[in-house]
Formats: C-alpha cells, sequence, structure tokens
C-alpha cells in the first residue's frame, strides 16, 4: 500500500492492523486470510512477479483470491 494512503486510513482507524511490506516477499503462514485482494497492482510487475505473487496469495488465502 501507499505509506500515505495507509497513514492516513491508520489516523482514521479505517482498520485495526496494517502492514507495509514488498508485495513480492510475502511472508505469512499458509491460510492466514479468508480472502486475499490484490488491487492495480499486477499491472504494475513483470510477468514472472505477477506469476509469483498469484502463487504466494493463493497459498496464503483459505477462501478466495
Amino acid at each position: 500500500m501507499f505509506k500515505p494512503y495507509l497513514l492516513r486510513s491508520k489516523e482514521a482507524r479505517v482498520h485495526h492492523d496494517y502492514i507495509l511490506a514488498d508485495i513480492t516477499k510475502l511472508e505469512f503462514r499458509p491460510k492466514s486470510f479468508d480472502t486475499v485482494l490484490a488491487l492495480d497492482v499486477l499491472e504494475h510487475l513483470t510477468k514472472g512477479d505477477g506469476l509469483n505473487l498469484i502463487k504466494n496469495m493463493e497459498k496464503i488465502a483459505c477462501k478466495t483470491l
């Protein structure tokens, strides 16, 4: 997430937890989230990084991707 947007959301208390990270290096346990969503992301990655991201998202999602 773009850091200024993250900070604005945090100040507004939109969510309880926030993580600022490199999306190409996600390190979450398998099945950590019910839903994993990436909006306006893939078009900014190389094809290889995009495919790896999708594979990682599939691993950490319990229900939907």
